[in-house]
């Protein structure tokens, strides 16, 4: 009788021991959310055996907590804001800028209402894409807020709110030390430009950076393409006079020459084709010429003095001394869509889907081939447009029925405008300054 006690009582005390372990089980279903699947308070007559070894009883024991959790399944939390990010939260008037909200929840989906006290949100219909938002600065300076509220299946919800000030438009020239040769704008939803310099610096520049890049060169044009396969720039720049064409990657710089361009040629402007992504388009004082890097080859398209290109939706257009192109890589022979000796040119998409072509032909501001019934006082050779489809030349813009100077430019000598992706307007005079509106 006292082996068999021996023999029993730790049997007993594993048991016990094991029985206060079974009680403490917790299962974690993601992080923050705890499930507990069973007491195991009287597991014996739970799994219905008496001589079973405690090994046995702990696996039977997981088995049923697990049955448990797939019965009844885990208590549940409302949804969670991880983090929030903002492109910018001090923008001028009419800025365009970028709001994400990151967030997690038990229950899916997660739905995201987006509400402003003033300004307006960009058009988001991508159902898997709410957690961001495109939003225009109001006109007026001050104080706004935006909120976004999220929700989740069991339409419990968290909220987050950004504050926002507003600042008014100045001029600022404190961008550069130095003159400027050429400035680029950055492709994308919303961005800045960059900047080629006289002492061959290549600055990026928008509303919250300015800072110099790994590029070099004094370019009088330039072309700048995203490779969206590792998100690396790949910049082309020309000086002016000369037939050399540098190509500037994260990795290397080349020199490009363009063997149809005559030896003392002045390059004026570059476009990559959109029809096929391998043509580069040169246009040159001798006219325009095109290289295709996947055959190493080049070639004269027109003899006509090309002055500007613009890669639009479905056409590159070019300005010339003849009048504006739209550009087959495959057709040997066009004639130009309107005539007359051209200088600049830009494509505006309407909300309808329709383009218009605005170019300077003549001295004049022109729309598809017309000429519009007020003309700025100055016409220059630049054009461009923001997101909101406001025409910018020199130091002019139109408001759809007359041409306006923002305030502190009127004795300013501007002869390029570049509207950047987040609405600023980055202006170089003459004399090589350069300033933002």
């Amino acid at each position: 009788m006292e082996i068999a006690m021996k023999r029993k009582n730790p049997r007993v005390h594993n048991r016990t021991d094991n029985s206060m372990f079974l009680q403490r089980i917790m299962i974690r279903c993601r992080p923050g959310i705890s499930c507990l699947l069973h007491t195991c308070a009287s597991y014996k007559d739970l799994l219905g055996v008496s001589d079973t070894t405690m090994e046995d009883v702990v696996k039977k024991a997981i088995l049923i907590c697990i049955v448990g959790l797939i019965t009844i399944g885990c208590s549940t939390s409302g949804p969670e804001i991880t983090s929030t990010s903002i492109s910018n939260d001090n923008p001028v008037t009419g800025q365009k800028i970028l709001l994400q909200v990151y967030s997690i929840a038990d229950k899916t989906p997660l739905t995201y209402s987006w509400i402003c006290s003033g300004g307006e949100f960009d058009e988001n219909t991508d159902e898997d894409m709410q957690y961001y938002r495109y939003w225009v600065a109001p006109e007026e300076a001050g104080e706004q807020t935006i909120t976004c509220t999220v929700r989740d299946g069991n339409d419990d919800e968290e909220t987050v709110t950004f504050s926002i000030e507003v600042n008014p438009r100045v001029i600022d020239d404190t961008l550069v030390d130095g003159n400027v040769l050429s400035i680029l704008k950055q492709t994308g939803t919303i961005g800045g430009v960059w900047v080629s310099m006289e002492n061959e610096d290549i600055r990026f520049i928008s509303s919250t950076t300015n800072e110099e890049t790994s590029y070099q060169g004094a370019f009088t044009s330039m072309l700048i393409e995203l490779d969206t396969s590792d998100f690396t720039y790949t910049l082309w720049g020309a000086q002016g006079q000369g037939t050399g064409i540098s190509v500037q990657s994260s990795e290397e710089e080349t020199v490009l020459t363009c063997e149809t361009c005559d030896t003392t040629d002045v390059i004026n402007d570059l476009a990559i084709d959109v029809i096929d992504g391998n043509i580069l388009w040169v246009g040159a004082d001798s006219g325009m010429h095109w290289y295709d890097s996947a055959e190493d080859e080049w070639g004269e398209y027109k003899p006509e003095k090309t002055n500007d290109f613009y890669e639009g939706i479905n056409f590159v257009y070019a300005a010339t001394s003849t009048g504006i192109y739209e550009l087959d890589p495959y057709a040997a022979d066009s004639d130009p869509v309107y005539m007359g000796d051209s200088c600049a040119v830009i494509e505006v998409e309407n909300d309808d889907e329709t383009v218009n072509v605005w170019h300077i032909t003549d001295s004049q501001v022109c729309l598809d081939g017309a000429p519009l019934a007020s003309q700025p006082d100055s016409v220059t050779c630049s054009l461009d447009a923001d997101w909101d489809n406001v025409i910018w030349c020199g130091k002019y813009f139109w408001d759809g029925d007359s041409w306006q100077t923002p305030p502190g430019l009127e004795g300013e000598d501007i002869v390029t405008s570049v509207v950047s992706n987040e609405g600023l307007v980055y202006l170089l005079t003459s004399s090589g300054a350069l300033l933002r509106w």
